[in-house]
């Protein structure tokens, strides 16, 4: 069952909407988490996840949110999944306000995500 101590949220900076953490080995905690949490909309299938993370794009209360989870307890994990998730993040935010290409907005949200990553890790306890 998910509770509200393996998952961390903030709001994005500068551009709004919430992002979501969560670390996990368990798929049927991301389904419990929208379950329990009626103010999210369900945008999941949990049988499409990857071992190693996901990014799911949701609402929460009518504005944008971004669910992430990583499972950091699968065997080929490896810190670089971080970045591969950083940028669908980053290209998701930017998208939604209409900035296109890559320059230092999407560094910025990149670097950004990847630090509240690591700071959502260790508020979690969790070892990556």
């Amino acid at each position: 069952m998910c509770d509200k101590n393996n998952f961390h949220a903030v709001k994005i900076p500068l551009y709004g909407g919430l992002l979501i953490i969560m670390f996990t080995d368990n798929k049927n905690d991301v389904v419990d988490f929208f379950t329990n949490n009626s103010d999210l909309e369900n945008a999941i299938n949990a049988e499409d996840r990857s071992p190693f993370g996901t990014t799911y794009y949701t609402h929460h209360k009518g504005k944008r949110a971004t669910l992430i989870v990583f499972n950091p307890l699968e065997e080929e994990w490896d810190p670089s999944v971080i970045t591969h998730e950083s940028i669908h993040f980053a290209e998701r935010v930017l998208d939604f306000i209409g900035y296109t290409g890559i320059g230092e907005p999407f560094a910025y949200l990149a670097q950004w995500f990847v630090r509240f990553t690591y700071e959502s890790a260790e508020k979690q306890n969790v070892k990556l």
